[in-house]
């Protein structure tokens, strides 16, 4: 092949793929326009522009053909790679072209200008082959542009990309000029665009539901509309609109009218904050206006008094009077007794101080794990329920409870609960008692800590109960336990609690065994009862081993395996209910009905 000949083939080749990708990018768009609904073709424009695309792609393939033809292996993959690659397959045809021409390059010399005569006499025959391929590329491209732009649908026969109308928007500077553009919505038709505050607003065209929120360029026969937009709680809108050939009528960001009324708020005594939506918004009495219409709710909130909450319904035009008479207050006050309002849990005042930890070597029935006895120190005082949770208090916090022995009535401790359910009942109640405004800042409820359990149950004794010494007579029989405890030597019930048949050395030798009502056996020093026995309490702390030296507030370790109760209980051996026994479980699946709570508020760690 000549230099002109070889220098016609890269140009045309570079002018081809140029021309071709271009009328790809044309055809793609106009026929997503068309999904899309922005022009209505007929059924012939489209089997046109199907043809001119085939069309186009077969001038491709036909070119790639002759091309190729001397080629051999090269010629039939390259015909229908052009046929359904299009300008892709040129792309592919140079790269594979230019690797078989290095391939081809080792050939001598001679063969070469052997060639060289024959190629010669054939480019004229290639020349116009060429020519006929570029011909077919030019008719499937004019097809394409003449169906693209057609008269009906276009002005001044501009293509169609140029006449696309730009999407609705809030910005002035979009609006389409006038006879700058023909519609692309068809002929004798238009558009129109509008966006109504609140989005949930339904809006109508005549007396069709168009969208929610926002119309965007709606396709309409020329006319004049009436579009209307409705919402609870706001005045129905209503605009007349006129749909112009080729013009998106668009009516700017459209705000509908609150219906509102006002709301005038007393409370006694006066002076409380008006709280709405979490916010203070005033103080009693307190007038609000243009309060949009429907349910409005506060709560009125003071220091010294309970706090109210209001509601009512707002009509339009109207004025809503809420009124509220708030209780005062029980005051808590730091080293006094304090009774929980609604539960009536009483909690006892201890006073901060120092004590011997564990027990000492020579204390009957001892375990190894209450050594070393060391000195703990308690900075701060607490509270401490008087008694131990009961079923009552516990189902008017839950609605419900789960405890085992429901026959021994709802004055009995709570039992059968995991030390998780334990916590999340003192998280409720601080809850509750931080929004009522009844908690001292910085306390909160919780469990006590194993000390804290310790100090309080020895109630200022060093003896393994707080009533004095012990002579263990018996697996279930320690007779000093009989006036403060209920444990297995004395535990017996008339209702079907445990059967206690195999228990050996009891003091008392009954058939059954169970819970009994809190408070009836003789408190401690300080007043608190069934520190011992009935049920044994969860404590706060996971368990550890205890340090030999003085520790002041502790807590136990951060992390473990089981969390620690204390005090024994009706079901365990008389040498379990003592102040320095320890026992622990899994806090998240240990539960049983010998196992309860005891309340402490304290300040948050």
């Amino acid at each position: 092949m000549s230099v002109s000949s070889k220098l016609f083939w890269i140009l045309a080749s570079i002018a081809l793929m140029l021309v071709s990708i271009n009328l790809s990018n044309t055809l793609v768009q106009s026929q997503q326009e068309i999904l899309a609904g922005g022009l209505a073709f007929d059924e012939r424009s489209s089997y046109l522009l199907l043809v001119a695309d085939r069309l186009r792609y077969l001038g491709f393939a036909l070119w790639l053909f002759f091309e190729s033809r001397h080629r051999e292996k090269l010629s039939v993959g390259w015909f229908v790679l052009g046929l359904f690659l299009g300008p892709i397959g040129v792309a592919i045809f140079f790269l594979v072209r230019v690797s078989v021409g290095k391939r081809q390059g080792g050939s001598s010399a001679t063969l070469e200008e052997s060639d060289e005569s024959e190629s010669e006499k054939a480019s004229t025959r290639w020349l116009r082959l060429g020519v006929l391929c570029l011909a077919l590329l030019l008719v499937g491209g004019a097809a394409v542009y003449k169906v693209v732009s057609r008269k009906d649908g276009m002005a001044n026969g501009r293509p169609m990309l140029e006449a696309l109308e730009r999407s609705f928007s809030e910005s002035e500077k979009d609006e389409p000029q006038p006879g700058s553009r023909r519609s692309i919505f068809g002929k004798g038709r238009g558009a129109i665009g509008i966006r109504v505050i609140p989005d949930e607003a339904e809006i109508l065209v005549g007396d069709e539901l168009k969208a929610v929120g926002q119309i965007k360029n709606e396709s309409l026969p020329m006319g004049t509309y009436t579009i209307s937009a409705e919402a609870e709680g706001y005045r129905d809108l209503n605009l007349t609109a006129t749909v112009e050939e080729g013009r998106i009528t668009k009516l700017n960001l459209v705000r509908m009218e609150r219906l509102t009324g006002t709301v005038s708020i007393n409370s006694v005594p006066t002076g409380a904050n008006v709280v709405m939506d979490g916010e203070v918004v005033g103080v009693t009495p307190y007038e609000m206006e243009e309060v949009p219409t429907g349910e409005v709710e506060v709560v009125l909130q003071s220091d010294t008094h309970e706090s109210v909450r209001l509601s009512g319904v707002v009509l339009e035009g109207e004025n809503l009077q809420l009124a509220g008479a708030m209780k005062e207050l029980d005051r808590m006050v730091e080293r006094s007794d304090w009774t929980v309002p609604n539960l009536g849990i009483e909690m006892k005042w201890i006073e901060p101080g120092r004590f011997n930890m564990g027990s000492p070597k020579w204390e009957p029935g001892r375990d190894g794990d209450e050594s070393p006895r060391h000195v703990v120190v308690l900075s701060d005082g607490y509270w401490m329920g008087k008694f131990e949770v009961s079923q009552r208090e516990w189902s008017l916090m839950n609605g419900k409870h789960p405890a085992v022995f429901r026959k021994a009535g709802e004055n009995a401790p709570i039992e059968n609960i995991t030390w998780e359910q334990a916590k999340r009942f003192c998280e409720a109640l601080t809850k509750r008692e931080r929004e009522a405004g009844r908690l001292l800042p910085g306390y909160e409820y919780t469990l006590p800590t194993e000390a804290q359990w310790e100090f309080a149950c020895r109630a200022g004794s060093s003896s393994p109960v707080y009533s004095g010494p012990i002579k263990i007579s018996g697996k279930n029989n320690i007779r000093e336990l009989d006036t403060i405890a209920w444990y297995s030597g004395n535990s017996g019930v008339e209702y079907k609690g445990e059967s206690s048949f195999n228990w050996e050395e009891m003091q008392y030798a009954q058939p059954y065994k169970g819970t009994h009502e809190v408070g009836l056996k003789q408190p401690n020093a300080w007043g608190l009862y069934d520190m011992l026995g009935n049920v044994s309490e969860w404590c706060l702390d996971w368990k550890a081993d205890y340090k030999p030296h003085l520790q002041t507030d502790p807590k136990g370790p951060e992390i473990g395996w089981e969390r620690v109760h204390r005090g024994g209980s009706w079901h365990r051996y008389a040498r379990f209910c003592r102040a320095a026994y320890r026992e622990s479980g899994n806090p998240v699946t240990e539960r049983s009905g010998f196992i309860g709570m005891r309340l402490c508020l304290s300040k948050k760690s």
